[in-house]
């Protein structure tokens, strides 16, 4: 390491100093420098000075002149006379050490200052009479409490004899100076431990360039580069192999040469900028490499050289390792996909395979309770159907398990009647109740809104599994069902009863899957242990939480928290929409919904049903049961067969007032054969032919799917009769509502036009008042449809998938359930592809509305749905 005194300095310090200790001891010596070159001149400079000095002391008094020589030196001076006693010093040193000269001369080191400094200073000075050269010395001294760092070069003096005369000497303070180098070799360290750490390789380069051909100029292409040991191993290099651009280029993988080479041609017509590129090496061992390499390069002109000056300072890492890990997690995540999409497909097959056969057993079950039958047959039979739907059951919670556990369940915010849902609920196990001979209650908080939002099919599972829990486990008292809010606003629903309870310890397992209190509830009561199990994780999933407060024979308390929201109707924010159309939906949304009978149809009447379903039973079962609720029934054995009959009817549609179908059957499913009469019900103009979908697939998304494809319900397996019965009521009264709409406007309006029965609530019946009202939702949906056929023609799916959202809200003030769920399955449709792939169906549904509503409102029929073309001009 460079020291601070050495060079000119000392030379020229020295010399002064042994001109004066030459006027000191008054004869010649003889002096061993071994200086370079430049402290020549300085000694001669320094000499022609002390000559002219003596000479004009002869006349000045010697003291006075020696201390203007050693004063005008900015360093601490001293001198030594053979015995090591301080001969002469300067002002400098006085300061420095906080020493007095009157103090110091004719006295030793050991007498001014403290022994460890003593004695090295004593160890010096011999070193020094021994080696009889000069040397330089560090040195730390405790000045007023302080350390300071020294820095000192001594002179031994001899005479021609080779008698010691004493020593010169010049000191330095260097503590500032050794404060700033530790701290930048510290930081030095960091920034090398961090680089190796990081296993980052560092790289320079200064290249001169003499003409502006860019980078391709073999100066900079043959420019050395100085790469650090790390920067030589990641590619390849020897520590003593020297590295140029050219030569880093030849290693980079030729696939990716040409991309290296264009940004950093780029980078260089910036003058200045950084450089971030990742490319492969190939090794000189034929392996390869992938580098992240980071650096910053600036170009400045230089006159000297008529060019420029390219400096390139960067770092490079070895990402191998991380792209080989990404590439397995890419790997591993399709693996994943793939698994849950097995997955998937395991359970609808499994659904369909279980639910089709059990479709069968609780259909002739129920078909044969209808029958006349003694008690004992009645008795037996029954018992037949409880064992039936306890296998149904089983089978639903360990689906729904599978579903949760895949994360193929999604929780739906809609609005609801929190009241009304606990009431239903409730209402469905009062047979089960008064057979025990235990009562069943519930209990609603005024301070809940009347309408929330959240999932309420969820919402009734949960409400389901903890009071049929509940029921199953009380032999005698009570269960009480309670809808409260908390001091926190949330929302919580409690279930209590006052049966066997459970053992606190047992609590805790208790939301685990396939666990109960202990093996004997198994055994005595049934169940698989997922009831609970499916409760947490649907209540996690609506972002609330459930506990359980329980003894053994003190009943027990199941507690759900959910967030509490409000459902404020409201769709006055829509942009697009006029006043008098966002006062009337928002009034429309306000009116209390009629709750549907529940009382038998006789909707059938003989009406004439096309049934598909490939599975010999539940083709007997679905005849009997459309038989026994009035309807004939033809059917096909699948998809296909039932296109032909369709096709093969002499009239549109034929006898047929509705397609009852299966979803998956051989030759032709449910899906193609819905897709293929709508397109032809679209290109010749037919009536709409209601279709329901049967289907044993119990997964989520499904019935979606059906209402998006265009059929118009969606029943699932095991079909019961009820469930049945009123689906099709309610398709086949529609039929007969769309099939009114189509006569005179007059006609439609003095029957109260029953699609509009929204608005005629709200109008207070007027005719006039609705057509007003429907005849700014034709004005606001002609120009939606226009922006939708725009995004939907440049792909825009965000803007589709808002206006799809419009569309539903608007249609369903309407009563168009129909266009409604168009729109909505294009709204949540879960890919860009599928969003596109529904709008033509939704485009056909509002179709048919508008020329409703035109018809209704007396404007020209059939003017608003050129509209709809997607043929550009």
């Amino acid at each position: 390491m460079r020291r601070v005194l050495d060079g000119g300095i000392f030379a020229t310090l020295l010399t002064c100093l042994l001109g004066v200790a030459s006027y000191l001891f008054g004869r010649p010596m003889a002096i061993v420098l071994s200086w370079h070159w430049a402290a020549l001149i300085s000694v001669g400079i320094v000499a022609l000075a002390v000559l002219r000095f003596k000479s004009s002391l002869r006349a000045q008094r010697r003291s006075d002149a020696l201390n203007a020589i050693l004063d005008a030196v900015p360093h601490a001076l001293f001198v030594k006379d053979s015995q090591l006693r301080y001969k002469a010093l300067n002002a400098e040193f006085e300061r420095m050490f906080r020493v007095d000269s009157e103090r110091v001369i004719g006295r030793r080191d050991q007498d001014i200052f403290g022994p460890e400094h003593s004695e090295r200073s004593a160890s010096q000075d011999g070193e020094l009479m021994v080696s009889r050269v000069a040397s330089t010395y560090d040195d730390e001294i405790s000045i007023d409490g302080v350390p300071h760092n020294f820095q000192s070069r001594k002179q031994p003096i001899f005479d021609q004899r080779g008698r010691f005369l004493g020593l010169v000497g010049v000191s330095v303070d260097v503590t500032a100076e050794l404060r700033v180098r530790r701290q930048l070799e510290q930081s030095r360290a960091d920034l090398e431990l961090a680089l190796s750490i990081g296993g980052l390789g560092v790289w320079r380069s200064v290249t001169r360039l003499r003409t502006h051909d860019g980078l391709n100029n073999p100066a900079f292409l043959d420019s050395a580069i100085h790469a650090d040991r790390r920067m030589r191993e990641i590619c390849g290099f020897d520590d003593d192999e020297s590295v140029t651009y050219r030569q880093l280029f030849m290693r980079v993988h030729p696939q990716d040469r040409p991309p290296v080479a264009a940004r950093l041609q780029e980078v260089y017509r910036q003058r200045r900028g950084a450089y971030r590129k990742q490319f492969r090496i190939c090794t000189p061992d034929g392996g390869e490499r992938t580098l992240e390499v980071r650096g910053s390069l600036s170009v400045r002109n230089d006159a000297a050289v008529q060019g420029a000056i390219v400096s390139f300072i960067g770092i490079a890492k070895d990402i191998t390792d991380e792209e080989a890990l990404k590439a397995n997690l890419v790997t591993k995540a399709e693996e994943a996909r793939s698994a849950v999409d097995a997955k998937a497909h395991f359970l609808a097959m499994m659904s369909h395979e279980v639910r089709t056969p059990l479709n069968g057993v609780l259909g002739m079950i129920d078909l044969v309770l209808d029958t006349p039958l003694d008690d004992d047959q009645r008795t037996m039979l029954g018992r037949c159907r409880e064992s039936s739907v306890s296998l149904l059951t089983i089978i639903n919670d360990i689906l729904d398990f599978s579903k949760i556990e895949a994360r193929m369940l999604d929780i739906e915010s809609r609005p609801l009647a929190l009241a009304g849902l606990v009431e239903d609920v409730c209402a469905t196990f009062g047979a089960e109740t008064a057979r025990k001979a235990i009562g069943l209650s519930f209990h609603v908080d005024p301070a809940i809104p009347q309408f929330v939002v959240g999932d309420s099919v969820r919402l009734r599972q949960v409400l389901t599994n903890l009071i049929g829990n509940a029921i199953k486990f009380t032999q005698q008292g009570s269960v009480r069902v309670e809808v409260l809010r908390t001091d926190k606003g949330e929302l919580e629903l409690a279930v209590q009863d006052t049966g066997i309870g459970i053992d606190p310890r047992a609590v805790r397992t208790l939301f685990e899957p396939f666990r109960q209190a202990d093996i004997a509830t198994t055994r005595r009561y049934g169940g698989t242990g997922l009831g609970l199990t499916i409760v947490k994780q649907l209540v996690e999933l609506m972002h609330g939480s459930v506990r359980c407060e329980s003894a053994l024979g003190a009943g027990s308390r199941f507690i759900v928290t959910l967030p509490l929201r409000p459902w404020v109707p409201s769709v006055g924010s829509a942009p697009g929409r006029s006043a008098p159309h966002r006062l009337a939906i928002d009034a429309a949304v306000r009116q209390p919904v009629a709750k549907p009978s529940s009382e038998p149809s006789q909707a059938g009447q003989g009406q004439r049903v096309l049934l598909a379903e490939d599975h010999p039973i539940n083709r007997e079962v679905l005849t009997r049961q459309l038989h026994k609720l009035g309807y004939a029934c033809d059917c096909a054995e699948d998809g296909q067969q039932a296109w032909e009959m369709l096709e093969a009817q002499p009239a549109p549609g034929g006898d047929y007032a509705l397609l009852l179908t299966d979803c998956h059957m051989p030759r032709l499913d449910g899906y193609e054969l819905t897709r293929r009469l709508r397109e032809r019900e679209r290109e010749r103009g037919l009536p709409r032919l209601p279709i329901v979908a049967l289907t044993a697939n119990a997964l989520q998304g499904e019935a979606e799917r059906c209402l998006a494809l265009g059929m118009d319900a969606y029943l699932s397996k095991p079909l019961q009769l009820g469930d049945l019965r009123e689906a099709l009521s309610k398709v086949l009264q529609r039929g007969v509502e769309t099939d009114e709409e189509k006569g005179a406007v007059q006609a439609a309006a003095a029957s109260t036009a029953p699609r509009y029965a929204r608005l005629m609530q709200l109008c207070d019946g007027d005719p006039a008042k609705v057509a007003k009202l429907v005849a700014v939702f034709v004005a606001a949906t002609e120009k939606d449809m226009q922006a939708m056929e725009r995004a939907a023609d440049a792909a825009n799916h965000t803007v589709l998938r808002q206006l799809a959202h419009r569309m539903s809200s608007a249609c369903h003030q309407l009563d168009e359930d129909e266009a409604v769920r168009a729109f909505k399955a294009v709204e949540d449709s879960d890919s860009d592809e599928t969003s596109l792939a529904l709008y033509p169906t939704a485009r056909a549904e509002v179709a048919s509305v508008m020329q409703r509503a035109t018809a209704f409102t007396g404007s020209r029929p059939g003017q608003e749905i050129r509209l709809f073309s997607r043929a550009k001009a």
